[in-house]
């Protein structure tokens, strides 16, 4: 048969495919692949998503040490919107987002720069699979048993949020639990119950990591254990709901398992935390001429401009989640602020 290349793919589909490897084929530089290894003797699968969703693609039911990436332009690396190297034992696993009609291309190729690829093709299996957002569990002050979900998307914490000192800013395979606070005041979350290697984060927004106010890696336990279960603290607004991202611990090529079950306790056994000021000053930002970023803050109370020059067409008459820039005129003049 010719060369599984760009040229002439594998037309997978949902369900289990069978995608062979190029002998000759040039190796795609990748950042997920353990030891810094390229994915090798690469094969690739033209797949067309038939609904907008999130799919699962993995080699877990072959025996080889594979690595594999999503693209949407076949063998342009800068392109990748997902790329796993040992998430199921030496098999590989990526999860991504596709929409209805839009190819999506899939490299699946071998870990070793030497070995051979088998003759017989690699497994490949692609799955249609739920939004995680679509349907979380409640939470309650006390324990809460979450089922996990091993198909779920990775939250990527990075430039955000930095969980712990160790591997990748990611929470993989982030299942969510919804919580609404009963009262406003400092709360402790965490799977200390357990010892599975887990990661936690706090989002007013399920699935957006940019509206993280927490995360954690491997903060339970003493010295002397391996700090794989994780806890941390956040202050939450009564009748605010907060979304609980709980995952695995992940680095290159590598992911750690997750159990079926994970325990999330919840306590409030901590101080009440003083009201937040959206005056202090380090609460302030500064604005430029030209852009500035404005991030949001879901602790800002409102600010009521009731009876005030600045009226809004519809109630409330209120800046909700209010939050204030400091602008210094460098000359005296008229500006306009959008």
């Amino acid at each position: 048969p010719p060369p599984n290349t760009c040229t002439n793919p594998l037309n997978a589909v949902v369900g289990v495919n069978t995608i062979s490897l190029d002998p000759n084929g040039g190796a795609l530089p990748v950042d997920c692949a353990f030891d810094g290894n390229p994915l090798s003797t690469p094969g690739y699968a033209r797949f067309v998503p038939p609904n907008t969703g999130l799919y699962a693609a993995d080699t877990c039911a072959g025996t080889i040490d594979t690595v594999m990436a999503a693209m949407t332009t076949c063998g342009d690396i800068g392109t990748i919107i997902a790329c796993n190297d040992d998430d199921c034992g030496l098999r590989s696993k990526i999860v991504f987002q596709a929409t209805q009609g839009q190819p999506v291309f899939i490299a699946v190729g071998l870990w070793s720069l030497t070995a051979a690829p088998p003759a017989s093709g690699i497994p490949l299996t692609i799955a249609e699979i739920q939004d995680p957002c679509s349907n979380p569990t409640n939470a309650v002050v006390g324990d809460t048993t979450l089922a996990t979900d091993p198909n779920a998307p990775n939250l990527d914490l990075t430039g955000i949020c930095d969980p712990g000192t160790f591997g990748d800013d990611v929470v993989a395979r982030a299942t969510y639990l919804r919580f609404v606070a009963p009262e406003t005041r400092s709360y402790r979350v965490g799977t200390c119950a357990g010892t599975d290697d887990t990661r936690i984060a706090i989002l007013p927004t399920c699935g957006d990591a940019t509206t993280t106010v927490a995360c954690d890696d491997d903060s339970c336990g003493t010295p002397d254990d391996d700090f794989w279960a994780s806890t941390l603290v956040f202050s939450a607004n009564a009748g605010t709901t907060y979304f609980i991202a709980v995952g695995a611990y992940q680095e290159p090529g590598f992911t750690a398992p997750l159990p079926p079950e994970v325990i999330v306790n919840i306590t409030t056994d901590v101080a009440p935390p003083p009201p937040f000021d959206p005056c202090a000053a380090e609460n302030i930002g500064t604005a430029v001429l030209g852009n500035t970023t404005v991030p949001p803050n879901a602790l800002s109370p409102p600010l009521d401009v009731t009876g005030s020059p600045c009226t809004f067409p519809f109630a409330p008459q209120a800046i909700a989640r209010a939050k204030y820039l400091r602008f210094t005129a460098n000359a005296t003049g008229t500006y306009l602020f959008e």
